[in-house]
């Protein structure tokens, strides 16, 4: 079953955001499923494998 996250990294600081990064990244290595919701790109070029954008 996928785990949802909703803007991980809103209101951190970059290192804080790198911490998230790394925590999941070691959650996908044990293969859980992650489904983040986000604004920031930065994060999700850094932590995702893949995301699909979605413009409105």
């Amino acid at each position: 079953m996928p785990n949802f996250i909703d803007e991980p990294t809103s209101g951190l600081d970059f290192r804080h955001m790198c911490q998230v990064e790394k925590l999941m990244k070691r959650l996908a290595e044990e293969k859980y499923i992650i489904i983040v919701v986000a604004h920031d790109y930065e994060f999700l070029n850094r932590a995702c494998k893949r995301y699909i954008r979605i413009n409105s």
